[in-house]
């Protein structure tokens, strides 16, 4: 289930099945500016914010850095799952620039996608936690990769 909102610009993802749950959160996008100095990044809009993980007693957040809002940032790759109507065989697999977050997609043979989320906060954190989410192949990941879009497009 996706939920979206835009008063305090949070974005949730969470799967429940018996007791057996799991939530993404994506929320308190701080600022946003560009480096028109860096030529590799001079259209990249950077943002921080916060990923918050919770399942079955798993509670984990980090504030992370991103550089996604270019065209081939999680939106992107969010997207590409979702128009890839066939599915795919293997996992495909998304990193943020810093590799902090990652998520890992593998369709399933009834349309659906789990992504299999993983956050390491930095080298020089000695842990890291991961989360597997299920979500339906077509429209809520078009909506889950717009929400994420909105999202970092909305930090001020």
């Amino acid at each position: 289930m996706l939920r979206r909102n835009d008063e305090d610009q949070t974005l949730e993802l969470s799967w429940e099945q018996g007791e057996r749950r799991a939530v993404i959160r994506f929320s308190e996008p701080r600022f946003r500016y560009r480096d028109k100095s860096d030529p590799l990044h001079a259209d990249d809009d950077i943002v921080e914010y916060t990923v918050h993980l919770e399942g079955n007693g798993l509670d984990a957040s980090a504030v992370l850095v991103s550089l996604d809002t270019a065209g081939h940032g999680l939106a992107r790759f969010l997207d590409d799952l979702a128009y890839d109507f066939r599915g795919g065989d293997g996992t495909r697999t998304w990193r943020n620039a810093d590799r902090d977050l990652s998520v890992g997609a593998t369709w399933s043979s009834r349309g659906h996608v789990s992504l299999d989320w993983h956050l390491t906060p930095s080298s020089y954190d000695k842990w890291s936690a991961h989360v597997v989410v299920e979500v339906e192949g077509g429209e809520e990941m078009v909506r889950l990769a717009a929400g994420l879009r909105n999202f970092f497009g909305s930090a001020v």
